[in-house]
Protein backbone atom coordinates (compact mmCIF):
# COMPACT_ATOMS: atom_id res chain seq x y z
CA UNK A 1 0.00 0.00 0.00
CA UNK A 2 1.65 3.60 -1.38
CA UNK A 3 -0.37 6.10 0.69
CA UNK A 4 0.33 3.51 4.04
CA UNK A 5 4.21 3.54 3.16
CA UNK A 6 4.61 7.41 2.22
CA UNK A 7 2.60 8.00 5.96
CA UNK A 8 4.93 5.70 7.20
CA UNK A 9 8.48 7.19 5.66
CA UNK A 10 10.01 8.81 8.67
CA UNK A 11 12.66 11.18 6.94
CA UNK A 12 11.98 14.71 6.85
CA UNK A 13 11.97 15.28 3.17
CA UNK A 14 9.72 12.28 3.05
CA UNK A 15 6.81 12.62 0.83
CA UNK A 16 4.12 12.94 4.17
CA UNK A 17 6.37 14.86 6.01
CA UNK A 18 4.89 18.00 6.35
CA UNK A 19 1.61 16.10 7.81
CA UNK A 20 1.44 16.31 11.67
CA UNK A 21 -2.05 15.00 12.18
CA UNK A 22 -3.77 12.06 10.50
CA UNK A 23 -7.28 11.15 10.82
CA UNK A 24 -7.79 7.53 10.60
CA UNK A 25 -11.24 5.74 9.48
CA UNK A 26 -10.47 1.60 9.31
CA UNK A 27 -12.85 -0.29 6.93
CA UNK A 28 -12.98 -3.05 9.99
CA UNK A 29 -11.21 -4.32 12.92
CA UNK A 30 -8.15 -6.09 10.77
CA UNK A 31 -7.17 -3.03 8.51
CA UNK A 32 -7.07 -1.20 11.89
CA UNK A 33 -4.58 -3.63 13.43
CA UNK A 34 -2.87 -3.74 10.29
CA UNK A 35 -2.60 -0.13 9.50
CA UNK A 36 -1.89 1.07 13.49
CA UNK A 37 0.74 -1.58 14.03
CA UNK A 38 2.74 0.29 10.85
CA UNK A 39 2.02 3.86 12.42
CA UNK A 40 3.16 3.19 15.50
CA UNK A 41 6.37 1.63 14.57
CA UNK A 42 7.03 4.81 12.24
CA UNK A 43 6.47 7.39 14.83
CA UNK A 44 3.08 8.38 15.32
CA UNK A 45 1.09 8.10 18.15
CA UNK A 46 -2.68 7.81 19.12
CA UNK A 47 -3.91 11.05 20.05
CA UNK A 48 -5.64 10.75 23.80
CA UNK A 49 -4.84 7.30 23.59
CA UNK A 50 -8.52 6.42 22.54
CA UNK A 51 -10.66 5.08 19.44
CA UNK A 52 -14.13 5.35 18.40
CA UNK A 53 -15.88 2.83 16.88
CA UNK A 54 -18.78 3.95 14.22
CA UNK A 55 -21.54 2.05 12.22
CA UNK A 56 -21.51 4.08 8.72
CA UNK A 57 -23.00 2.04 6.65
CA UNK A 58 -26.21 0.43 7.73
CA UNK A 59 -26.26 -3.41 6.79
CA UNK A 60 -22.56 -3.97 7.30
CA UNK A 61 -21.16 -6.38 9.54
CA UNK A 62 -18.53 -4.64 11.07
CA UNK A 63 -17.72 -1.38 12.61
CA UNK A 64 -15.35 1.15 11.25
CA UNK A 65 -13.20 2.69 13.75
CA UNK A 66 -11.95 6.29 14.10
CA UNK A 67 -8.20 7.43 15.61
CA UNK A 68 -6.72 10.20 15.34
CA UNK A 69 -3.02 10.29 14.92
CA UNK A 70 0.03 12.66 15.57
CA UNK A 71 3.73 12.54 14.36
CA UNK A 72 6.23 13.02 16.22
CA UNK A 73 9.20 15.18 15.10
CA UNK A 74 10.25 13.85 11.65
CA UNK A 75 13.94 12.67 10.80
CA UNK A 76 16.88 14.28 8.99
CA UNK A 77 18.98 12.68 6.81
CA UNK A 78 21.37 12.12 9.39
CA UNK A 79 18.64 9.95 11.67
CA UNK A 80 17.94 13.15 14.00
CA UNK A 81 15.11 14.70 14.69
CA UNK A 82 13.94 18.11 13.30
Amino acid sequence: DALLAALCDARADGPCASLGTLAYISCGFPALVRDADALLASGWRVRRQRAEAHVLFLGANHLETLCVFEREAPVGPDGAKQ
